[in-house]
């Protein structure tokens, strides 16, 4: 009996672990809330405080019976919303249990168009039920010892919602990114719906959703959701996994209660007949357009009619202040320009005395350095006529073509080539082999030997 009960648990985990898949499209977070399976659309949530209580009861072996208990705040002057989510599952001989907590920003792009970014992370506790068929099984067994129950893991997820004048709603969420090889494939969800105002007392919303795993193809939804007058909600839909979903409710102000009721054909039929889902959900602080829902159409009318005209005052004192601070701006732009005119004025006559100015000094300092040139000049050729008349030998006479070197050596530059016969003054007897000399106005250096006195 042992071994048969052991075997039997076997083969339901093996094909939990290959219909996880299935499974996946009866939770209560599919049928009820979108922020069950993304986070993101805590930020979304019209009213300020949400508490959401579901339960699941199925008749099959695969989804027994399951628990969900959901609280978020929406905290609508900074753009941000955090939450509570705790849930536990029921199948065969295991549970599981979660508990996570979940944050989401809004990114406004502008009135009409919203973007949100969710995440949640929390522990994941998987052990053996308590319940009669654990009188049968051997805690013994090598299965149970190798997987080592109880088991504990951190899981985190992630999610992105968009919506578009509250009608439009669409996302795409992973709220599972962590996972181990004894736990189930994380599911990955993808959703959109819109929402639309069929009379004045009814609102359709159709939605299509397509979820899945890393282990099974991505199955589909379409379901269409019926409100009438804020305070009944019918819902139907298919799906692609042969299972249909039918659901009614009631909520008024506060409270929100609903039941839901899954059922399955074909092969999954033998696993799970059907399920019933029940969620009772509070909503606290909800926006003006919610309350003014509870108050009557004539108060609603004039209410509108008053918001509009304090609009419009509202608006035409904004006209009438820019038109205002648009003539202060241009006055002070006219005496601004006037200013700089009469500055600009002032600057030119300036600049036009200054290039005076400057000619004048460029004319006296001419003629100053044509009279300190001239002085020098006449200075030079005095000193000169000193050198040559005091401070010389005598005449000298080239006896052999030379040159005149600006240094007392062969390697220096040549000022002058001397010829036979040529008269030079001689300055100085510098060396041995070297004499500086004067030639008609050029003192350099010739070689001694070469000079002859006249």
């Amino acid at each position: 009996m042992k071994t048969s009960i052991i075997i039997i648990l076997l083969s339901f985990l093996a094909f939990a672990t290959n219909t996880f898949g299935q499974d996946a499209l009866s939770m209560n977070d599919l049928n009820y809330n979108s922020v069950g399976y993304n986070s993101s659309f805590i930020a979304a949530a019209t009213s300020q405080l949400n508490a959401s209580f579901t339960t699941s009861l199925g008749n099959g072996i695969q989804n027994t019976s399951k628990v969900n208990l959901l609280a978020y705040a929406n905290v609508e002057k900074y753009k941000f919303g955090v939450g509570l989510k705790l849930n536990s599952k029921f199948f065969g001989l295991f549970k599981t249990n979660t508990a996570e907590v979940l944050y989401a920003k809004e990114l406004k792009i502008n009135e009409d168009h919203k973007l949100f970014l969710g995440f949640n992370i929390g522990m994941h506790f998987s052990s053996l039920a308590m319940n009669k068929l654990t009188d049968f099984v051997d805690f013994d067994d090598p299965f149970l010892l190798e997987n080592n129950f109880p088991q504990y893991r951190l899981t985190s997820g992630i999610g992105v919602g968009y919506t578009f004048k509250n009608k439009i709603k669409a996302g795409i969420s992973i709220p599972v990114l962590v996972k181990n090889n004894n736990d189930f494939s994380p599911v990955y969800i993808i959703n959109t719906s819109y929402r639309f105002q069929a009379t004045q007392s009814l609102s359709l919303t159709p939605e299509v959703l397509a979820y899945g795993s890393d282990i099974e193809p991505f199955s589909f939804e379409g379901n269409l959701k019926l409100d009438y007058k804020d305070y009944a909600w019918f819902k139907v839909g298919g799906r692609s996994t042969k299972s249909t979903m039918l659901g009614i409710g009631w909520h008024h102000r506060f409270i929100n209660i609903g039941y839901i009721h899954n059922m399955y054909f074909g092969e999954y039929s033998n696993i799970n007949q059907g399920i019933h889902n029940v969620n009772v959900t509070f909503q606290f602080g909800r926006d003006a357009k919610q309350k003014a829902n509870e108050i009557s159409e004539l108060e609603n009318k004039e209410l509108l009619k008053e918001v509009n005209l304090a609009k419009q005052i509202q608006e035409q004192k904004e006209v009438d202040k820019k038109a205002a601070a648009e003539l202060v701006r241009q006055e002070k732009l006219k005496t601004e320009t006037a200013e700089l005119t009469r500055r600009q004025d002032q600057l030119e006559k300036e600049l036009a005395k200054l290039a005076q100015k400057n000619e004048i000094e460029k004319e006296q300092n001419e003629v100053n350095l044509a009279e300190e040139k001239r002085s020098k000049d006449e200075l030079k050729k005095e000193v000169e006529e000193i050198v040559k008349q005091t401070l010389h030998y005598g005449t000298y006479q080239i006896t052999e073509e030379t040159s005149l070197r600006i240094k007392a050596s062969f390697s220096t530059k040549i000022l002058k080539r001397l010829s036979v016969g040529s008269k030079v003054l001689l300055l100085e007897k510098t060396s041995r082999y070297w004499w500086m000399v004067d030639y008609n106005g050029k003192i350099g250096y010739v070689k001694a030997l070469l000079l002859e006195k006249q």
